[in-house]
């Protein structure tokens, strides 16, 4: 280490910067994978709850309609 700590400084930008780049994209990844993955459980909720009340309660000249 020399006096004016500039290799200490040096060291801890390299290793940050290593830091974000390894470790951020995994949190990235798995923020977008939940966020998706909640966002298609709640549209496949959605579409069941419509086919279940609106597709079957409601058939239209006998026949039931599809509510998508």
């Amino acid at each position: 280490m020399e006096a004016n700590g500039r290799p200490f400084s040096r060291f801890f930008i390299e290793i940050s910067s290593a830091i974000v780049v390894e470790i951020f994209p995994y949190y990235i990844n798995i923020f977008v994978i939940i966020t998706l993955g909640f966002l298609l459980q709640f549209s496949w909720n959605q579409r069941r709850l419509n086919n279940l009340f609106f597709g079957d309660a409601f058939p239209v000249n006998g026949c039931h309609q599809i509510v998508f």
